[in-house]
């Protein structure tokens, strides 16, 4: 058996600033409620509006997307063939209903020359159809394949329905159980460490030990070419798998951190004060599905943390006021 590897966004990763992508707007959401729409409050990944219910509201968001130069897209350059035709679409997913779907554009503009390319989503999801972490993704694909592949583009794709590249990936938490955003630092260090914890303020994780930046904060090392990088609203961020893994070794490292006591007293929840570490470790600890007890190992905890970070979300943010 053979397989053909053909070119795609990822392995031409120029392409994306030489066909000039506009990526500075963002997906809009709003919360429709009978024939009211309301523009609905996020912080980070997180839905976090008062006045969001999820099981009476619609869930609608606006993308509006330009292309200014997408002919750079065909041709033995790019990755698709002269006679092919790209689109566009969103793939959604939920992770609680396990629901997904594609969102095709709702008005699209493409001038003859191939010169520039606007497309605009528009989609609405029913109250309960989206529970957990809403994942969006700008896809772009073959919607037409050429009939003549000329000279030089046999190495192109050309079968029609094949995805060809994702642009940016957007995941939201719909569910408005929150925990308190994670602290962020981004900086360039002259170190070989990618992130580290810093520690300010531990000594009663109950008490005086807030969960936030006056007890500790996490930093990414953006002198690493690989760090993640997250910006000022915490909702856009990249190399995401990555910095699920960061997230998860912090919280094992903050559930580590705790006495043999500390631990049993976040346990069982009780007389925990609003917006401590404890109260927060205690939040995470009963959404994860898998228990794990003071003497459990390193590895125990990190799996427990990881799966439940992907299935139940997570919010970040920044603590610098460089946007990134």
């Amino acid at each position: 058996m053979s397989f053909r590897f053909f070119p795609t966004l990822e392995t031409k990763g120029e392409l994306v600033d030489d066909i000039g992508y506009d990526s500075k707007s963002d997906f809009q959401f709003f919360r429709v409620t009978g024939l009211k729409e309301s523009p609905i409050t996020i912080t980070g990944n997180v839905i976090t509006d008062t006045f969001w219910d999820q099981e009476r509201d619609s869930l609608k968001f606006y993308r509006n997307i330009t292309i200014r130069a997408p002919k750079k897209l065909y041709g033995k350059d790019g990755i698709a063939c002269l006679g092919a035709e790209l689109g566009l679409c969103v793939l959604w997913a939920d992770s609680v209903t396990s629901m997904s779907g594609c969102v095709k554009p709702r008005e699209e503009y493409r001038d003859d020359e191939r010169n520039k390319w606007s497309v605009s989503f528009v989609h609405t999801f029913a109250p309960g159809e989206v529970r957990g972490i809403l994942e969006l993704k700008v896809i772009l694909y073959l919607k037409t394949s050429a009939k003549e592949v000329l000279e030089g583009e046999r190495i192109l794709n050309n079968t029609s329905g094949v995805i060809v590249g994702e642009f940016e990936s957007y995941r939201i938490k719909v569910s408005s159980d929150e925990l308190i955003p994670f602290p962020l630092v981004q900086k360039e260090v002259d170190s070989k460490e990618l992130w580290w914890v810093e520690f300010y303020n531990w000594e009663d994780p109950n008490d005086d030990g807030l969960f936030g930046a006056s007890s500790f904060v996490v930093v990414l090392n953006q002198k690493c070419t690989a760090c993640p990088k997250v910006n000022t609203s915490g909702n856009d961020i990249s190399n995401l798998d990555l910095f699920l893994e960061i997230l998860t070794n912090v919280y094992v490292q903050l559930y580590k951190k705790l006495t043999e006591s500390q631990f049993s007293e976040m346990k069982n929840g009780r007389d925990l004060k609003p917006g401590t570490i404890s109260s927060e470790l205690n939040r995470m600890y009963d959404l994860c599905g898998d228990k794990f007890e003071f003497e459990s190992s390193y590895e125990q905890i990190h799996r427990a943390i990881q799966k439940t970070i992907r299935d139940k979300g997570f919010s970040v943010e920044n603590t610098d006021e460089e946007e990134m």
